[in-house]
């Protein structure tokens, strides 16, 4: 006889997720705004007609390419502020 997990444990795991997309949603905002600056990652991969949608889906891409250790390479820092902030996400 199966029983259906206890509605905590949904709970827990409904939780858990919302934290996860939450701290990525916090960490590309940060990335985002650090590559706002002159010669940034923005300005290198993000054509200025690009809606924000897309914008956000990049910093949300970036961030979990990093903090998931695999780091694809094709989004990467380029001023001190980029690089230090992505160091700081490879050590999360």
């Amino acid at each position: 006889h199966h029983q259906f997990p206890g509605k905590g444990r949904i709970f827990e795991l409904v939780k858990l997720f919302a934290q996860i997309f939450f701290t990525g949603h916090v960490l590309a905002c940060a990335w985002y705004w650090v590559g706002l600056g002159k010669d940034g990652w923005v300005d290198h991969h993000i054509k200025a007609s690009e809606p924000w949608v897309s914008r956000y889906v990049s910093s949300f891409y970036f961030i979990y390419a990093t903090i998931t250790t695999v780091g694809y390479g094709d989004i990467a820092g380029l001023s001190n502020p980029e690089r230090v902030l992505s160091v700081g996400l490879m050590v999360i």
